[in-house]
């Protein structure tokens, strides 16, 4: 069996502002095999290292005078949304920005870095892995996540996947010791990158990103082999919160495909666990992660993907 990787969540984003070059050195330091980031383009088509469209939380727009006139009102996932949106803005403008932590009164470690850190472009990334893989002596593995491809496209016009080729072979990854995979929750993506892979050697790897139980059945998992390598799972659906046997079984059909598994997002704050997995009452106090970490390795899970990968690496004692 091969060995788990601890997979770094926008970094090592419980000790730094996420997506930032603070938070991907130290998830090294703290001994990720690999790196995760998510995208999104900005108006003039510059992918950059993000989670959300909407800035305000991650960056310290709000404090940008000459980007006033830019805030817009959008619809969101819970209603009408007034913000800055990365892609009504050029990266001229976005490369001004400073990052700041999500959660300030969950993470005042992270949130005392902020104003450190700049928003990193995607390419910057790339760099940044590659760097740190020679200097390091070691392989440092990307985990790409495309967010909203189709809104992107019918928004702007915009052709994530096309972006994110251009970019890696600009970097000239993936190579043996930069390994890649490229994830999404859309298939169509996936399905395009599988298809322009041929006979590429080494080739990005693809992970389907699942969190709804509707998307387990024997149908979706057998279009889901089709296109990829991994899926990727909200650790609801593999914990014992799921019901009996659930985990197990959605572990199970996946192996019996040929998929790895991968589960998302460890996070070792009691904000974040289920009640009984909580200590103490400070919502900031880091409870007992690693039962979920024990539960998910012993069902087979290979890829942890979290925000604090020391913890994740020293509670699960996994290998590198």
């Amino acid at each position: 069996m091969a060995p788990t990787r601890v997979i770094a969540h926008r970094g090592a984003s419980a000790a730094c502002p996420e997506h930032t070059r603070g938070a991907f050195v130290a998830a090294l330091d703290q001994g990720a095999d690999v790196l995760e980031v998510d995208i999104v383009s900005t108006a003039d088509g510059v992918l950059v290292a993000r989670h959300d469209w909407a800035l305000s939380r991650t960056t310290d727009v709000a404090a940008h005078p000459e980007l006033a006139d830019l805030r817009r009102e959008r619809q969101g996932l819970h209603g009408r949304l007034s913000d800055w949106w990365v892609d009504s803005m050029t990266w001229r403008q976005v490369r001004t920005l400073r990052a700041r932590e999500r959660w300030p009164f969950v993470r005042p470690g992270s949130a005392a870095l902020d104003g450190r850190w700049p928003v990193m472009t995607l390419a910057e990334v790339l760099e940044l892995a590659d760097a740190q893989a020679r200097s390091r002596g070691r392989g440092v593995g990307l985990a790409i996540e495309l967010k909203d491809v189709q809104a992107a496209r019918l928004r702007h016009g915009l052709d994530i996947v096309a972006m994110v080729r251009a970019d890696l072979a600009a970097a000239r990854l993936p190579r043996p010791g930069v390994p890649v995979w490229v994830m999404a929750f859309e298939p169509e993506p996936l399905e395009r990158l599988r298809a322009a892979a041929g006979g590429e050697v080494p080739r990005t790897g693809l992970v389907q990103l699942v969190q709804d139980e509707a998307a387990t059945s024997s149908t979706e998992w057998d279009a889901v082999a089709a296109r990829c390598d991994v899926v990727g799972v909200a650790l609801d659906l593999v914990l014992a919160t799921a019901g009996a046997d659930a985990g197990e079984r959605l572990v199970r059909d996946a192996h019996r495909r040929n998929l790895g598994v991968w589960a998302w997002t460890f996070r070792a704050e009691n904000e974040f666990l289920p009640v009984g997995l909580r200590r103490g009452s400070s919502p900031a106090a880091c409870g007992d992660m690693g039962q979920q970490i024990l539960e998910a390795l012993e069902l087979g899970v290979a890829g942890l993907i979290g925000d604090h990968p020391d913890l994740m690496r020293r509670l699960g004692s996994v290998g590198s």
